[in-house]
């Protein structure tokens, strides 16, 4: 258990709760085991009964810090940090109440995000990834004192929050296990290295999208996000009871299949971010025949669908045979029953009134994950692909407000920045470091200047120039990918037009049969690398990967020069990876062959290259390192000529 809460409990029954007024209490981050950020002035906040006087005593302050609560009953105190490493204490008081903040350290804390690859513990989950690769000797080895953490528990909000759920923790082989492996594993490769003590607060959340890590004023040049930005202010603020909420919501969705609009013939699987409907979040109205055989008469039918974003109604000659009402399932295909009664011989009309919140809308999958068949299987079925009408139904505007049950779904614009990142603000953090991107996959070219955006709206909130490292995506053999991979790790490097930005390549560290890779050791200690340049002052040479600069034109070969290579380690069988393209923009298999610092490339279907790129499959894997062993991540160029 928790001392400081303990502390809180007791204090329940004296001084400012006596008068069942609100109890003192510091908001989580100000508790047992915490690092206070070095040189820093720290806003310790916490809530206290309003007009009452809160006061902070520290021994390295002559006098104590001395506010009043609000008239909502919070508060803030500016603390400033002690010189020192510590260990440190202090104390906070109203009235009779005390709080006692003890075991504090003082060093550099940082922010880590992102998704399941950051969010993925260095020890294996009954329910999810199976740990990082040797991760019992990597937790056996884990006593670090040095190094504290913090796990801001999940939390979707359609309102900035004021606190998160969560404990500091001194690092010992227990607490290791269960952390974010990647944060880990960047928290320990620095306090080692001397520039501890080190504080990481992991506030991550697996599948979840970049907009939803980012501010309503952060997404304000994103129009493609101002309904879904809207309708969580107004979740914020509606006093409507939840129940009466989401009758006026479905009623209004169910009447919308009767008002007449413009049919369209489309083609399922539909997704609407490629049909001109990404702007569209509201109703989509899909409608065709069904014709059940003479051998299929009065038995019950499985209708077979893929994927749908976000939520349906599935009626059967317009009578509800299913659906789901809440946010969060985008990715799983639907299957619904058809009474035995209802499947007459001949034509009936199956409709799909489809309801997108934000994002890509419509219906997804393969094929043949749409059918139409008796639920015994020997009796054949009917695929359901193919043609269907389309009608475009009322936006979210012209709806009752969304039913409150889609606050429950994390990738929504705005609703992680209000319930995991916002109630950090303003704490004096040293850096973020963030691994996500596969959930915008499909959406590079947003992506491009989207991640820059949240980057730069997080600096905004924080107000302070933020060192940011990121993860460039792993390979993955992703189902049905047509180079959407290899263009959001194009997108990813966007943000490094920033200040003050880093990347970590993982080109030699996926597994193309797992998206949560297991060499997560490499990966915190190459972020924790380019901390070490942005935040720490040591020379980028060895610690920032190289990169692509330029291609030229000698004879028919293209000749790649690079910055971060002054030598080249190949791979067995390399150096691979690399396509050329003409006129005809075709890209064809090139060799390619190290020259010192260079990388010259040929291929003799390709007399006249104008376009270079590497590393463009999902799957590709680094067999080029640099004198340092860091691999050259993916690239694209036009070829100079």
């Amino acid at each position: 258990m928790n001392p400081l809460r303990t502390v809180i409990s007791l204090l329940a029954v004296v001084g400012c709760a006596a008068s069942q007024e609100p109890t003192l209490r510091l908001m989580s981050l100000f508790s047992q085991h915490m690092v206070l950020p070095r040189g820093e002035t720290t806003s310790v906040k916490g809530e206290a009964p309003a007009g009452k006087e809160v006061l902070l005593h520290a021994a390295w302050l002559v006098d104590a810090v001395r506010t009043t609560a609000d008239a909502d009953g919070r508060f803030a105190l500016a603390l400033p940090a002690p010189v020192g490493t510590g260990p440190f204490r202090f104390e906070v008081a109203c009235g009779e109440s005390r709080l006692t903040v003890d075991d504090v350290l003082v060093g550099d804390v940082w922010l880590a995000s992102g998704q399941s690859n950051m969010e993925m513990a260095v020890g294996p989950s009954p329910t999810g990834p199976r740990g990082v690769e040797n991760w019992e000797a990597e937790c056996s080895g884990s006593n670090v004192p040095q190094l504290r953490l913090f796990t801001v528990r999940r939390r979707v909000s359609m309102r900035p929050e004021i606190d998160v759920d969560g404990e500091w923790r001194v690092c010992t082989p227990e607490s290791a296990r269960a952390f974010s492996a990647t944060a880990f594993f960047f928290g320990r490769d620095l306090a080692l290295r001397g520039k501890g003590p080190i504080g990481v607060v992991a506030s991550s959340w697996g599948g979840t999208v970049c907009e939803a890590w980012t501010s309503a004023a952060g997404l304000a040049d994103f129009s493609e996000f101002a309904t879904a930005v809207e309708r969580v202010r107004e979740l914020g603020t509606d006093a409507t009871p939840p129940a009466q909420q989401s009758a006026l919501f479905w009623s209004a969705v169910r009447g919308s299949e009767s008002v007449p609009a413009a049919k369209l013939e489309v083609a399922m699987p539909h997704v609407w971010s490629k049909h001109d409907l990404v702007a569209h979040d509201g109703v989509g109205i899909y409608r065709r025949e069904v014709q059940v055989a003479k051998e299929w008469s009065n038995r019950e039918l499985l209708v077979q669908l893929g994927p749908i974003d976000d939520m349906e109604i599935v009626l059967w000659d317009g009578k509800r045979i299913g659906g789901i009402s809440e946010m969060g399932h985008w990715s799983e295909p639907r299957s619904y029953r058809v009474p035995a009664e209802a499947g007459t011989v001949g034509s009936h009309q199956l409709t799909v009134l489809v309801i997108d919140a934000s994002g890509e809308g419509g219906v997804a999958g393969t094929a043949e994950s749409f059918r139409v068949g008796p639920t015994e299987g020997s009796l054949g079925s009917l695929s359901l692909a193919g043609d269907w009408s389309f009608e475009k139904g009322p936006s979210l505007r012209e709806l009752p407000q969304l039913p409150f049950a889609a606050a429950s779904n994390p990738n929504v614009a705005t609703v992680l920045w209000n319930g995991m990142i916002a109630p950090l603000v303003p704490f004096p953090f040293a850096g973020a470091i963030w691994y996500q991107g596969e959930s915008n996959r499909d959406r590079a070219e947003q992506y491009a200047r989207l991640f820059p955006a949240m980057i730069r709206d997080w600096r905004s909130a924080f107000g302070r120039e933020l060192a940011f490292v990121f993860v460039q995506i792993a390979p993955f053999g992703y189902a049905g990918d047509r180079g959407q991979t290899f263009e959001l790790r194009l997108a990813q490097e966007a943000a490094l037009s920033l200040p003050g930005v880093g990347m970590a390549v993982t080109t030699d560290i996926g597994d193309p049969r797992d998206i949560h890779p297991r060499q997560k050791r490499h990966v915190g200690e190459r972020i924790a690398a380019q901390a070490r340049w942005l935040r720490y002052g040591e020379p980028a040479a060895g610690l920032t990967p190289p990169r692509a600069q330029s291609a030229s034109l000698v004879g028919s070969d293209v000749v790649v020069s690079f910055v971060g290579a002054d030598t080249w380690r190949i791979g067995k069988g390399g150096p691979s990876g690399f396509e050329l393209s003409g006129a005809d923009g075709v890209f064809r298999p090139a060799s390619a062959r190290v020259e010192g610092a260079t990388v010259r490339v040929t291929c003799a279907e390709v007399p006249a290259p104008t376009k270079l790129r590497y590393a463009a499959s999902a799957t590709a894997m680094a067999d080029l390192w640099n004198e340092f062993d860091l691999p050259l991540p993916p690239f694209g160029l036009t070829v100079d000529r």
